[in-house]
């Protein structure tokens, strides 16, 4: 044999390794949490041995065991990590871990920590409907048994200016696993944060989608390909040498914060949405949230773990059992089953209301959706006029016409004049500028600009017949 050779040979039988991620995973029937902790390090300092302390990654299992996540007790234990253990967040207090291993911790249920949850959000936020709370509650709580599940759902949180969405998101991110907000992230960081952290990735309304920049298309790129398990994108790495090729996972929960709507159009059918608005409720609306290192964070999350340590295998037994509600379809089901999990494993629930507003929501998300679609068919309706240019007003009866035939609706199916005068009326066409009465009925004009403006804001894109006869236009005042 070549002594340069190597002497590996492959193992048909497989490893006998268990890869997990340091962050959180459910292996073999056993949670594991990854945290960077206070600890006594034995060290080689000046040719002798001392005890420094410094933080150090550990990983603590539902077993009631704590090791270093370090090459020698990983190999003892015949554990691979799939992630970096270096940025591993610190949320768990050590007088809650201290308890939880040496059995100190009481015996939690769902319905106490469901009911924390609750009474916090109902402390800082003032929802459209009560009910809501339960279910953010019960999202918050699901944020730490994400692994256990196949797909989870986007919370899209809108709504007007003022309307508590930025605060909303701060408590997520407060209480939900790993939670982060994008904005303190790179660029170059974010991939490697979702992976490495699993984390609760919240997207601030700050963040612009619509612009062609770095972070705008990496958002995009995850939240496309994050919501579902086993998600992975290929990015360069850039190394000392070269680039090299790697995979990143993306799935974790995402939450996004945004007052203009969602651009991305396939990302309506994996959301939850939940519309805000302005509160009337003058304490509530101007009480400010408690710092980061504020106790109400912690002991929350002190429950949140020691819940899941306790409880993940009847979260995992009964994700597999659950049955699919008649009026969520296979998509909606993706995005509501670890919700409907966790909500099921609260005996304090009423199951059959918390369903029945659940298919109000669903219902209600079923029509703005409908109701968008159709905005951006009149929408397209008016730039084929624009594209034309050959008259300033256009009756609504042509409107009209034109919609149902880019809808491709038949004639029984056909929206009505009085339906595009509404649709028109909500763009905000409205008044003697846009708007005029003649003898053969209503006709509308569409000034450049505004018709552009209300592109962007609901994220249609202009044709590129539009656009380049907007360049010619320039080019000829130009020669003018």
């Amino acid at each position: 044999m070549d002594e340069n050779e190597s002497n590996a040979k492959i193992n048909f039988d497989g490893s006998s390794f268990i890869k997990i991620n340091p962050a959180i995973d459910f292996v073999n029937g056993v949670a594991y949490f990854g945290l960077v902790l206070p600890a006594y390090v034995l060290k080689e300092i000046e040719s002798s041995i001392e005890t420094v302390e410094e933080n150090y990654p550990f990983l603590i299992t539902s077993k009631l065991e704590n090791f270093p996540a370090d090459a020698n007790s990983l190999a003892k234990r015949k554990i691979i990590l799939i992630g970096d253990v270096s940025n591993l967040e610190t949320r768990w207090s050590l007088k809650s871990i201290k308890d939880f291993l040496n059995s100190w911790s009481e015996i939690l249920d769902f319905d106490d920590v469901l009911t924390e949850i609750k009474e916090t959000l109902e402390t800082f936020i003032e929802f459209p409907e009560p009910e809501w709370a339960t279910v953010v509650a019960l999202y918050i709580i699901a944020t730490y048994f994400h692994q256990i599940f196949e797909a989870f759902g986007i919370l899209y949180i809108s709504g007007t200016k003022r309307s508590g969405k930025s605060k909303l998101g701060n408590i997520i991110s407060n209480l939900g696993f790993n939670g982060i907000k994008s904005g303190s992230i790179t660029p170059s960081a974010m991939y490697r944060t979702v992976q490495n952290l699993r984390a609760t990735f919240v997207i601030d309304e700050a963040e612009k989608f619509g612009e062609d920049t770095e972070k705008a298309q990496l958002l995009k790129t995850i939240l496309l390909n994050g919501y579902k398990k086993g998600s992975r994108v290929l990015r360069s790495a850039d190394s000392k040498k070269n680039f090299e090729l790697e995979f990143f996972e993306t799935y974790s929960p995402k939450v996004i914060c945004n007052i203009s709507g969602i651009s991305l159009e396939p990302l309506e059918d994996r959301t939850i949405t939940l519309t805000m608005l302005t509160g009337t409720n003058r304490e509530i609306i101007n009480r400010e949230l408690p710092g980061e290192s504020e106790n109400v964070w912690g002991d929350v999350r002190d429950k949140l773990y020691t819940l899941t340590m306790q409880k993940f295998e009847d979260v995992k037994e009964l994700s597999g059992m659950i049955a699919v509600p008649e009026f969520l379809s296979a998509r909606e089901w993706e995005n509501w089953k670890p919700i409907f999990v966790v909500a099921s494993l609260c005996k304090k629930i009423d199951f059959d209301k918390f369903q029945e507003f659940v298919k109000q929501i669903v219902g209600v998300k079923a029509t703005e959706q409908e109701s968008e679609s159709l905005d951006v068919s009149v929408l397209k309706a008016v730039e084929t006029f624009l594209i034309a240019g050959e008259k300033e007003w256009v009756s609504i009866k042509e409107l009209t016409d034109t919609t149902n035939a880019i809808e491709g609706r038949a004639e029984k199916e056909s929206y009505g004049t009085k339906t595009v005068g509404r649709v028109l009326k909500r763009l905000g066409f409205e008044g003697k500028d846009y708007k005029r009465r003649v003898s053969t009925g209503r006709e509308y004009r569409f000034p450049l600009k505004d018709f552009l403006d209300r592109c962007r804001r609901l994220n249609v894109e202009v044709s590129s017949e539009l656009t380049e006869k907007m360049k010619q236009e320039r080019l000829d005042e130009v020669k003018k």
